[in-house]
């Protein structure tokens, strides 16, 4: 996915929320986009 589609992601509620270490340093956690990977494969 590129940038914008990751951001309207989030912004929809549709991709797990980041976490801002800094003003320009953005991060998800592993174990949140894990569990996102496993809903899509799941179809939920």
């Amino acid at each position: 996915m590129g940038e914008s589609t990751i951001w309207n992601k989030v912004r929809s509620g549709d991709f797990p929320q980041p976490i801002r270490l800094s003003t320009r340093l953005t991060v998800w956690r592993i174990e949140d986009i894990e569990e996102w990977i496993k809903s899509k494969e799941l179809g939920v």
